[in-house]
Formats: structure tokens, sequence, C-alpha cells
């Protein structure tokens, strides 16, 4: 009876220490920044706020639908937030995009709105935040981003059930690859689309949403070494820029004429 004691005691521990170790192991250190929590991946971290698109010159945004779904139309239309938090940083914003749907019928359709061109995000890219203005609908809303690879992925923003203006942000998973050990390490992302995930359980019928101020949660810190500034702040080769070659004149080493070389 002791011997068992002994072994149910001995067991009791080793669970104990093996649950102390998983819990400390999943504790992860990172840097809390707007609304959302990023791990630290690197000895260093530099997180900063980047606007990517204000939708002030969004007259050449478009919007579609299947065409056995329903219609689409955007227009840049006045209006932005008027929180404090908003303002401070964007008080002279006029305008966002502004979005009018038609769904004949319920189901899983979407609705996708792109821009002109894909929106070039440059760096080290963790996260991604928009500012929507919500009828209270349940559909979802989604940015797409498209990988230095060519692959695109969707980036869950979260449910339009809310009215009102509201900051909608979200990390950039782990799994879209945007780092390789070759120089230039870190490589661009493309904003290639938005979508609204309509809910099959919504009634059918217009709804209306507006968009505002899209902005990038980068890490800014680099390593610097001799040679790093071969590469320019778009992470492009300087072997891809056109060089403006200066004229020099040399003088010969025996006092004659000069010669110059272009």
């Amino acid at each position: 009876m002791r011997r068992i004691t002994s072994i149910l005691i001995i067991l009791f521990v080793l669970c104990g220490i093996s649950f102390a170790q998983q819990e400390t192991a999943g504790k992860q250190t990172g840097t809390e920044f707007s609304g959302l929590f990023f791990p630290r991946d690197t000895s260093q971290q530099n997180l900063e706020l980047k606007l990517i698109e204000d939708f002030e010159n969004s007259d050449t945004w478009r919007a579609l639908m299947p065409s056995d779904q329903g219609m689409a139309r955007v227009k840049k239309v006045v209006g932005a937030p008027a929180t404090d938090a908003y303002k401070s940083k964007y008080g002279s914003q006029q305008y966002c995009l502004g979005l009018k749907a038609w769904t004949y019928h319920r189901g899983f359709t979407w609705t996708e709105i792109t821009p002109p061109t894909p929106i070039r995000v440059v760096g080290k890219l963790k996260g991604l935040s928009i500012w929507a203005c919500g009828r209270n609908y349940r559909h979802r809303l989604e940015i797409w981003v498209k990988s230095y690879q060519g692959v695109e992925y969707p980036i869950d923003l979260g449910s339009l059930n809310f009215r009102g203006w509201k900051h909608m942000p979200a990390r950039i998973p782990m799994y879209i690859p945007y780092y390789t050990k070759y120089v230039p390490q870190y490589k661009p992302m493309d904003i290639t689309r938005i979508i609204i995930r309509h809910d099959p359980n919504e009634i059918v019928g217009v709804y209306y949403l507006y968009l505002d101020t899209i902005e990038a949660i980068v890490d800014t810190y680099t390593d610097t070494y001799d040679g790093d500034n071969m590469i320019n702040e778009r992470g492009v080769e300087r072997w891809e820029e056109v060089t403006s070659y200066k004229e020099e004149k040399k003088t010969s080493g025996t006092g004659g004429s000069e010669t110059s070389t272009k």
C-alpha cells in the first residue's frame, strides 16, 4: 500500500511539473499595438502604423457581384469617423468609400470591391485595419492580400453586425510568406480587393456600407550592415534604378592635355 501511495505521489509531482512547463512555454512575449497582440518573433521589433489608403480620391474604385446574385456600386461619399482617436490623426479627412448593394436572394454570396491597381505595402507587414460604418447586417468583412509568390490570402476583419463607425483590425497570419534568406529578405505584399461575405440568414434587398482609412501595421526594424544602402527604401536593388553618370575630368600624369570621360 505504501508503495502504491509513493508511486501516485511521484506521478502527481511529475504531472504538475509538466503542466507548469507547458504553461510557461505557452506564454509569449510581445507587444500590444492598435488593439492587437503581436508576439515577438525577432530579437528586435518596432511596430508602426502607416496610412495605406484614405479614400479621398476613390472615384476609380469598383464593385461587383455575381450577376445572378445581385448588383453593387461604390462611389466617393462625404463623411468620416468623428471619434477623437480618429480626428486627432486624420482631422482633415472629408470623404469615404460608400457601397450600395442589391441582393436578389439569400445564399453564400459576396460583394467584391477593388482598387484601380493593387495597393503595395512595403516592409514586414504584421497587421491591417480599416474603419467601417456598419448597418447591423451580419455580413463579414475581408481584405485580400497577395504575397510575393503571387498567392492571394483573405484576412478576416470580423462581422459587420454593428451600427456606426468601428475600427476593425486584424493580424496577418504567420503562414503567409513574406521572408526569405536572400537579400532583400522582407518582401512586399499587395492589397488586391475587399470582400463582403453575405450571411445566408440575412434579409434580401438593399444594404449600405461605408469604408475609410486602411492602415498597415508594419515592423520597421531592420538589421544594418555594410551594403544595406544598395537596396532602396522600397526594397528594390539599386541595379534596377536608372543611374545618372556624371562628367568627370582627368589630367594625364605627364602634364598633357585634359581628357573627359562620361
